[in-house]
C-alpha cells in the first residue's frame, strides 16, 4: 500500500517537472456553453442576405430536370455529328478527299440556359412590394376621383411610396413627375409595367390636391429629392 502511494507521488512529481501536470478542471476558464441568441431584427436581416427565392414553376424538380436537360442537348448534338460523319465517309471515293472535309458543321448544340437566376430574399420582397404599388396606383387612376372613397386611402398610399428611396422609387418618381407636369399635348405615360392615361391621372391628382393641398408640395419635394 505504501509502495503504491509512493509510486503515484513519484509519477505526479515527474509529470510536474516535465510540465505535463493535468490542469484542474475547476480552474479552467469556461467559455460560453450556448450560442449568442439573435434578435428578430437580426434574424430578418440575415434571412434577407442569405436566403434565396427560386422563381421556377417547380423548384424542387430542378435538381433532377437540369442534368437531364443538358444530357438531352448533348445527345442530340452527338447524334447529328455522327450522321454527318457517316454521310461524308460514304461519299464517292472518286472525289478529292480534300473536298470531303467536314467543312463547317451545319449543326450547333442547342443552348441550355438557366433563364432566371434565384433572387435573394431582399430582391424578391422588394419586387413584390413594387408590383403591389404599381397595381395600387393603376387601380386609383383608372376611375374618376371620389372624395369619400379615395381620399384617406390615397393618403396612406402616398405615405408608403414617399418613404422609398430605391431605384424603383426613382422610376416611380419620374412617372409621377410626368403626371404632375404633363407634356403638351397631353399623351399617355408608359408606367412601370402598365399604361396610365396621363390626362385622366393628371385630373385625378389635382382633384385630390384640391382636398389635400399640402400633399402636392410634399410629393413634389420627394420627386425633386430623388431625381436631382
Amino acid at each position: 500500500m505504501a509502495q503504491g502511494t509512493a509510486r503515484l507521488a513519484t509519477g505526479r512529481l515527474l509529470r510536474k517537472l516535465a510540465g505535463a501536470e493535468p490542469k484542474n478542471k475547476n480552474s479552467e476558464e469556461k467559455g460560453p456553453l450556448v450560442k449568442e441568441s439573435k434578435s428578430p431584427q437580426q434574424k430578418k436581416a440575415l434571412s434577407y442576405q442569405k436566403d434565396h427565392h427560386v422563381t421556377a414553376e417547380y423548384p424542387h424538380s430542378f435538381a433532377r430536370a437540369w442534368p437531364r436537360k443538358k444530357a438531352r442537348a448533348n445527345r442530340k448534338y452527338r447524334r447529328q455529328v455522327r450522321h454527318i460523319l457517316a454521310e461524308s465517309a460514304g461519299q464517292d471515293e472518286r472525289e478529292d478527299q480534300g473536298a470531303v472535309s467536314i467543312r463547317s458543321l451545319p449543326v450547333r448544340r442547342d443552348p441550355v440556359r438557366k433563364w432566371e437566376p434565384p433572387l435573394s430574399m431582399r430582391e424578391w420582397v422588394t419586387s413584390r412590394v413594387e408590383n403591389r404599388l404599381r397595381r395600387t396606383a393603376w387601380n386609383y387612376f383608372r376611375q374618376p376621383y371620389d372624395r369619400g372613397r379615395h381620399r384617406e386611402r390615397f393618403i396612406g398610399f402616398l405615405k408608403e411610396i414617399t418613404a422609398g428611396h430605391s431605384e424603383y422609387s426613382r422610376q416611380f418618381a419620374r412617372c409621377m413627375n410626368e403626371l404632375l407636369e404633363p407634356p403638351e399635348p397631353v399623351e399617355s405615360v408608359r408606367s412601370l409595367g402598365g399604361l396610365w392615361n396621363s390626362s385622366q391621372a393628371h385630373l385625378w391628382l389635382y382633384a385630390f390636391f384640391s382636398d389635400e393641398p399640402e400633399w402636392e408640395g410634399h410629393l413634389r419635394h420627394w420627386i425633386q429629392h430623388l431625381l436631382l
